[in-house]
């Protein structure tokens, strides 16, 4: 965005003081959708909106538009996109709570993934020979945002077919209460009517 402005001559200081807002958009849309994903207790239709966000705004900027504000709309709109980072790591962990070690793993491919692509996505499709209209980029963005649907649809079709099966949803927390025998009063003292005796820990030496 600064490199744009600086070819619609635009001052240095709205040059540093206008992309700052895509950082204010990114914090509003990151709070807002991981609330609504809670509210809902799901995840897949915030995702849709994220993408869809993400592709509107792609489109916005291959389109070319013949203003100044259509520039400012798409490059604030996509601010929001920044909230994959705290919904879809919140997806991970609930469809991988019944597995600590699959849920570790998954955490660890996420991050590596995440910095592998970002070291040659702007290098390839942002080259700053290219400013102040990464056209190649907006078109991979387009892409990218695009191709986010059908993925999104799937493991949200993953999910609730497991979920239907038990085969996630349920913690490991769960299955070890579950087993866990439930003494009666009569078990813990051996005479019936007794009231239950309770055990408290001490600590020694602290």
């Amino acid at each position: 965005m600064a490199y744009w402005l600086a070819s619609r001559g635009y001052t240095v200081v709205q040059q540093n003081t206008y992309p700052t807002v895509i950082h204010a958009t990114a914090v509003v849309g990151i709070v807002v959708y991981a609330a609504i994903s809670d509210k809902l207790q799901s995840r897949w239709e915030v995702s849709i909106a994220i993408g869809l966000t993400f592709v509107i705004g792609s489109a916005i900027l291959v389109s070319t538009p013949s203003t100044d504000a259509g520039y400012f709309v798409a490059f604030y709109l996509l601010g929001t996109t920044y909230a994959p980072q705290a919904v879809w790591y919140s997806w991970m962990a609930d469809v991988t709570g019944h597995d600590l070690q699959l849920r570790a793993i998954t955490t660890g491919f996420m991050n590596s993934f995440d910095f592998a692509f970002v070291t040659w996505w702007p290098l390839v499709f942002y080259p700053v020979t290219d400013s102040p209209n990464f056209r190649k980029g907006y078109i991979a963005s387009l892409v990218t945002g695009m191709l986010t649907l059908p993925v999104i649809g799937l493991i949200a079709y993953l999910e609730k077919r497991d979920t239907a099966r038990g085969i996630i949803g349920r913690t490991r927390t769960d299955s070890l209460l579950e087993e866990e025998p439930v003494l009666s009063p009569d078990d813990e003292t051996g005479k019936p009517g007794s009231p239950p005796i309770t055990v408290r820990a001490t600590e020694d030496g602290v």
